[in-house]
């Protein structure tokens, strides 16, 4: 189990790569005329950056950036014959405790607005990015938890709140890549006959 101060997270997220994110986000999206981080409010939303479109859409990015060394800890695919980077995919953002309910992990959160998650990774590890649609993602997620959580062992986290705000440990699952690519592939072909 690991231990982060949760401002300090919060602020290395948004710290000084940013303007990496905001370039890698452009050169994603075909049409993106302009990419702008959001407030600390719709950050704490899971929105992370704004790209706005020539037509005038705008698209709602959460950024899911691993650290370095992560690569560490990834297996060899058995479809590529090498190491694959894994997403995280968070199962419980506070887990329950006694008596407490606990909160669902932003995966599987029905309430969010993100349109895309855009992983990235530092360098060292994976010069790779996905870009994947969120709710395709959650969809994926929700069918699949139960194995994936059993498959690839869940690890928890536990983050104190910073500023004596007391803390809570949260649960994710780290999946290898293709596998959440094929199961948000498997979400838009679907058999609806009985």
């Amino acid at each position: 189990m690991n231990e982060y101060d949760f401002a300090e997270r919060l602020a290395w997220s948004r710290g000084q790569r940013s303007n990496t994110h905001m370039e890698t986000i452009q050169s994603l999206i075909a049409g993106c005329a302009s990419v702008e981080q959001t407030t600390p409010e719709l950050d704490r939303k899971g929105i992370d950056y704004i790209a706005r479109l020539r037509g005038g859409a705008a698209l709602a990015i959460d950024i899911k950036e691993r650290s370095k060394g992560v690569s560490d800890h990834w297996s060899k695919s058995p479809l590529f014959n090498q190491v694959e980077p894994e997403l995280t995919l968070e199962y419980w953002s506070v887990m329950p405790y006694e008596d407490q309910p606990g909160v669902v992990g932003w995966t599987l959160d029905e309430s969010k607005l993100t349109d895309y998650v855009l992983y990235t990774f530092d360098p060292v590890d994976t010069q790779e990015v996905f870009l994947l649609p969120f709710q395709l993602l959650r969809m994926a997620f929700r069918r699949n938890a139960v194995d994936w959580m059993t498959h690839f062992h869940p690890k928890t986290c536990t983050t104190n709140g910073g500023n004596g705000n007391g803390g809570w440990t949260t649960q994710s699952v780290f999946v290898p890549a293709w596998c959440v690519i094929e199961a948000v592939a498997d979400q838009m072909r679907t058999n609806l006959s009985s």
